[in-house]
């Protein structure tokens, strides 16, 4: 695409230059901007992932400990308030934990002795000791956040046709230039000034601006677009996959709604009169 913007001012084609330029130039700062933003959301995720936690030690009094230190079979103790360190189970104690983070269920869940935790959900007004039972690169919230920070990797199948035959293509087109420009002035009879410039406008017209703004930065957009809303995917192969849906099915209402139970319609029997159900209306 530089060899064409240098030929296309050779010939005194400014306007194509500076497109071709503006075109490859917009397509990779759209790449890099997309990319940037893809970064800080999965920056933000990392965010919710505990960093601390308080170890119980023999004489049963406790210390602040980083999670990465922690073992398994350690045990910790979740004060009301606090941030599940990481994947457990409940040894004693209850209280409700909001599993929004992992589930993306609202409604805190009930949790007693023998039930199982899940690190960076967040512990309500009850104590629990717990008893690690992953390291903190195998929780749960670990794994979500080492497929979101893949996505980048993992490109869709367009993208990958695309970063395949861009090489080749390129390799392909700057060996005919120099053949289409002998071919001109020796088999075809043009002077050297319309032999160069129509081998000028054969490569102005073979660049491959079209490969530089299709699938790559769109998919990226998408993606950080996506999360930003917190929609996380796996990768722009995924992504993709949506073109070919023609029905979902969704497992939990949390998915489709807000989650948040709201108050609809009140009933007190028969004796209802009409001027309570006006003021049931306002």
């Amino acid at each position: 695409m530089t060899l064409a913007a240098v030929g296309a001012v050779i010939i005194g084609e400014y306007m194509e230059a500076a497109l071709l330029i503006l075109i490859f130039g917009g397509a990779h700062f759209l790449e890099h901007y997309a990319e940037d933003k893809s970064n800080k959301e999965i920056t933000n995720l990392i965010k919710i992932n505990p960093t601390t936690a308080r170890r119980l030690i023999e004489n049963g009094k406790t210390e602040i400990v980083d999670v990465a230190e922690l073992r398994v079979g350690d045990k910790l103790s979740v004060l009301n308030g606090d941030q599940i360190p990481t994947d457990g189970i409940v040894i004693s104690g209850s209280s409700a934990v909001d599993q929004s983070s992992i589930t993306g269920e609202s409604i805190p869940v009930e949790k007693n002795a023998g039930d199982m935790l899940y690190g960076s959900t967040m512990n309500g007004a009850g104590t629990l000791v717990m008893e690690v039972t992953k390291d903190s690169s195998d929780t749960v919230i670990s794994k979500i956040i080492e497929l979101v920070s893949q996505t980048q990797s993992n490109i869709s199948k367009t993208a990958a046709l695309i970063k395949k035959i861009e090489p080749v293509y390129v390799t392909i087109v700057l060996l005919l230039t120099p053949i289409f420009f002998l071919l001109g002035f020796t088999v075809f009879q043009w002077s050297s000034y319309d032999s160069f410039y129509r081998t000028m406008v054969f490569l102005i017209a073979t660049s491959p601006c079209a490969l530089a703004v299709t699938d790559i930065p769109a998919t990226l957009s998408a993606i950080s677009n996506l999360a930003k809303r917190g929609v996380l995917f796996k990768g722009g192969s995924y992504l993709s996959n949506l073109s070919d849906l023609t029905a979902v099915a969704f497992d939990k209402t949390g998915t489709l709604t807000t989650g948040k139970p709201v108050v609809t319609e009140v009933y007190f029997g028969k004796e209802v009169t009409e001027h309570s159900r006006e003021n049931l209306r306002k």
